[in-house]
């Protein structure tokens, strides 16, 4: 706001001291000497007839030290009718104010730049056959090399026949373009759709031609620009070369020498508006792009032609904030049809996408048409909230309307984070007979939680077919529901959160399809595929973990409730559909403290629930639901309505295939008789399974063993003979006995010969093997 109010006061300062000065009159348009033939201005009343000028080919070249219109003044190039374009430069200090009306021959392109920056006032108004161009650039740029410099216009004038190329901006504090207005008249109608713009007041191309502000900064306060059935490029440039390609009908640009960009702001319900019978498009390219108090960009189709692709880029952000001072319009991106045509498509690219506080991006058909697809590419995307008044949700919609029969637009969201607050909510429902789109989320990490102030909507991806409060007598509901598709490594809901696909028509209600490492229900959260009548909608989960806790629920219940956009609900009395299906493939599966899993129907057969985990804990297979958590599938009509629960589990028991210890352990020191001694190199190693090792905590026994739990079996013994070489090596022999030497100190000794023991209390060393 601080950033809006020191706009507003510079610029009217400006006017007030061009008032102030007693040498002002309704037009400051004064021409240089730095061209080879000079332009003439010549004043004719409030009219300044501005003349000669160098002409080279097709292109007209003016040059001004000054240039600025008052209120009620004009400027009218009266060039030749072969003329293809007019080059317009400042080259003094002066900021171009305009507030008056720019008017030129035939279907010339007009170009305007001025590095000091250019005021449009609310009566700032353009009468032109071709295009129009105003920069705050240094130099147009041509394919021959030269330039038509405003900064420098000492340098020799190459002037060429040549087409412009690009715009050159030298300085990093380049000017700022301001549009001022009184703002638009933009409304949403009875059906839902959006109605066209019926102010006058703005900048304005003919049908088909492109309206270009290309500057540092560039401020729409209150403004408005019309390029119907035509184009409207803004471009924040601080540095660099622009590209630009200019034909008879159209201007464009393109970023492929990566010119530093700046800042774009709207204001005071400013629009943007590319909108006509064949439908036209906008491209918005800055650092950072904020739209408040209710200002729009739209393209509205109106014809049997298609829509053409609309493009906003920011580097940094993209913020649209809260609606218009009287709450009837949020500030947005909208791109509808309202005729036979396809709408256009819509891409935002940026870093970090905000919408909040009844702010939205709507597409949408309000006719037989289909609505273009929205596409979303983005690190962070942030969605909270309704108005401050309570009004209109805050979201992203692509909603068929209750007159139409086209097919609602898909939304696709590419993003690291997406999080929807406090009742904001993604939606592609329809609200006739129009078919709705699909919406698809991938992202790592998707946090849907809360709901509105008033508590009646939660946060979430709606995909449905619903009635609407805005006609009293709303139309048949015959289209069908969309799917949702969720690819994220975690995904949680919370407080009221819900992703729901409904029909509540005659239609079918879509699909649910989950794919995350963690899915996480919280709070009375849900996951709803509910139907009225016609096929009802399934649920399919794939995880490594799925929780759900406190009144927590998966649900495809054939619904006995209607509810309109709005969260008001009423009965339902024909409920007839069969309930849908459940397929959960998981790790592992938590439900607690009453969170359900369910598939019922009211007057038909349940549905039918499948689960393929490696634990489920919490919750149970249940004939009907509970205040515990239950798996269900029932029907009101009796147990032989019911559908089918599978559960396939690894089926691991903690407690199974126990069995009790022996009390008389194995002593294995009994089952080794005597000591082996270790011959010809080799060894014996005696090693059991099943036992029990010495306790640690305890003096380890004299001969330390394995103790072996497993009974003794009966087995024969078998002696073994081996064979012994001639010559063989002297066996090592175990020490056997002690002696005292000649030092009288006592030596441990093997006292053995042709293993017959010299010592009377020697035993013999002996080795029987068993198998």
């Amino acid at each position: 706001m601080s950033q809006l109010r020191h706009l507003v006061w510079v610029s009217s300062t400006s006017f007030l001291l061009w008032l102030s000065n007693p040498g002002s009159t309704l037009a400051q348009i004064v021409p240089d000497a730095t061209l080879p033939n000079s332009t003439a201005a010549i004043s004719e009343g409030n009219i300044i007839r501005i003349e000669r000028g160098t002409q080279v080919g097709g292109n007209l070249f003016h040059s001004f030290t000054k240039f600025s219109l008052l209120t009620g003044a004009e400027a009218f190039f009266n060039n030749s009718l072969d003329t293809q374009n007019i080059f317009s430069r400042v080259t003094g200090s002066d900021i171009s104010q305009v507030d008056g009306l720019m008017r030129a021959n035939g279907i010339a392109n007009l170009f305007l730049i001025n590095p000091n920056g250019i005021i449009f006032g609310p009566n700032a108004k353009l009468n032109i056959g071709g295009s129009f161009l105003a920069s705050t650039a240094n130099s147009i740029q041509f394919s021959n090399g030269t330039e038509f410099s405003a900064t420098n216009p000492s340098a020799p004038p190459l002037l060429t026949i040549n087409v412009p190329i690009g715009l050159q901006f030298n300085e990093s504090n380049a000017g700022v373009i301001r549009v001022q207005g009184l703002g638009h008249t933009f409304r949403f109608g009875q059906t839902g759709g959006l109605k066209p713009n019926t102010t006058t007041n703005g900048l304005a191309v003919q049908p088909g031609k492109t309206l270009a502000l290309v500057a540092g900064e560039i401020a729409l306060e209150g403004g408005n620009l019309k390029a119907e059935s035509g184009a409207i490029e803004l471009w924040s440039v601080t540095r660099g070369s622009l590209p630009m390609q200019v034909s008879s009908e159209q201007i464009s640009f393109n970023n492929e020498q990566l010119a530093e960009l700046g800042n774009i702001n709207l204001s005071g319900a400013a629009s943007v508006d590319s909108s006509g019978s064949q439908g036209g498009s906008f491209q918005i390219q800055s650092r950072n792009l904020k739209l408040e108090q209710g200002s729009i960009i739209v393209s509205l189709t109106g014809g049997y032609q298609p829509g053409k692709s609309s493009t906003i880029n920011a580097l940094d952000a993209v913020e649209l904030i809260a609606r218009t001072a009287d709450g009837r319009m949020g500030s947005g991106f909208f791109v509808q049809t309202n005729g036979e045509g396809k709408g256009g498509d819509l891409t935002v690219t940026t870093d970090r996408l905000l919408v909040r506080d009844g702010a939205s991006i709507g597409m949408g058909t309000d006719s037989s048409g289909n609505s273009g697809a929205l596409r979303v590419q983005a690190r962070d995307v942030q969605l909270g909230g309704l108005s401050a008044n309570g009004g209109r949700l805050t979201g992203i919609f692509s909603n068929p309307t209750l007159d139409s029969t086209g097919v609602g637009g898909d939304v696709i969201i590419d993003a690291k984070q997406v999080s929807l607050e406090n009742g904001a909510v993604i939606s592609v429902s329809t609200f006739g007979a129009g078919q709705s789109g699909n919406i698809t989320v991938r992202a790592n990490d998707v946090q849907i939680r809360g709901t509105s102030a008033t508590g009646g909507i939660g946060s979430g991806f709606y995909a449905r077919t619903s009635l609407s409060n805005l006609a009293s007598s709303p139309p048949p509901l015959t289209g069908n529901a969309g799917n949702v598709t969720v690819i994220a490594d975690r995904l949680s809901l919370e407080n009221r959160g819900t992703i729901n696909v409904a029909n509540f028509g005659k239609g079918n209600a879509g699909n649910i399809n989950i794919r995350a490492a963690t899915v996480e229900l919280a709070n009375n959260s849900s996951i709803r595929a509910t139907q009225r009548q016609a096929e009802q909608g399934n649920i399919t989960i794939e995880s490594q973990d799925l929780r759900l806790w406190r009144n927590s629920l998966i649900t495809t219940d054939a619904s006995n409730i209607i509810i309109f956009d709005t969260g008001q609900t009423i009965a339902n009395n024909d409920i007839s559909t069969n309930g849908g299906n459940i397929i959960i493939n998981t790790k592992t599966l938590v439900a607690l403290e009453n969170s359900d899993i369910t598939a019922n129907a009211q007057q038909s057969f349940g549905g039918r629930v499948r689960i393929n985990a490696s634990g489920i804990f919490g919750t149970t297979l249940r004939s009907q639901t509970t205040p515990k958590s239950d798996i269900t599938a029932t029907s009101n009509l009796g147990a032989e309505f019911s559908g089918m629960v599978q559960i396939n589990t690894l089926d691991i028991n903690p407690s199974a295939g126990l069995v009790a210890l022996s009390e008389n352990f194995t002593d294995n020191s009994s089952e080794i008789a005597q000591v082996c001694s270790a011959y010809s190199s080799n060894s014996f190693v005696l090693t059991g399974r099943g036992g029990l090792p010495e306790d640690p905590n305890q003096t380890l026994l004299g001969s330390t063993v394995w103790r072996d739990l497993r009974p003794r079996r009966g087995v024969s013994s078998t002696s073994v003979t081996v064979s012994i070489a001639a010559s063989p090596p002297t066996p090592t022999i175990e020490a056997n006995g002690w002696l005292k030497n000649a030092n009288g100190e006592i030596e441990l000794v093997a006292k053995s010969i042709n293993g017959v023991s010299q010592n009377p209390w020697d035993n013999v060393a002996k080795c029987s093997v068993s198998k």
